[in-house]
């Protein structure tokens, strides 16, 4: 999968005032952040790792490490000097990435390990959806091919 019509909102009226701000607008089947299917297998001269896909969470839909990376963007995100418990130190500290509600997940993530589905996927093709639970199982089986290979 791969990032497709990824849309956050801002709207200003003819006012200037703020009617939206960081909206994610939702579609039946999740957040309308779609995703687009691609093919993962290569017809090219040289061939992807088997691991590249099979021992990589992204690829089967559950987010760059596992979901977590960036994770955070319902609340924020303010870079700058912390302390170990990640409090700002700074008094003057800027917010880079203002809050996005909506967001409770990385976007890289479309599915979560319990199978729930957090965004639309291939909403222009319509036979295309996040891989089955049953296929990500199977995917997951990592490493057994390294007991004779």
């Amino acid at each position: 999968m791969m990032p497709s019509c990824q849309v956050i909102t801002t709207v200003i009226d003819k006012d200037g005032n703020t009617v939206a701000q960081n909206q994610i607008w939702m579609k039946p089947e999740g957040k309308g952040l779609d995703t687009a299917a691609v093919q993962p297998h290569t017809a090219g001269r040289r061939a992807r790792d088997c691991e590249s896909c099979h021992n990589n969470p992204k690829a089967m839909g559950c987010g760059i490490e596992d979901g977590q990376f960036l994770k955070g963007y319902d609340k924020g995100f303010v870079v700058d000097l912390e302390t170990a418990t990640g409090e700002i130190i700074p008094d003057s500290a800027v917010v880079q990435s203002p809050a996005v509600p909506a967001l409770d997940h990385d976007l890289s993530q479309i599915v979560t390990r319990d199978d729930r589905q957090l965004v639309s996927v291939g909403s222009h093709w319509p036979l295309t959806g996040p891989l089955p639970a049953s296929i990500r199982r199977k995917m997951e089986r990592t490493g057994l091919c390294m007991g004779c290979h």
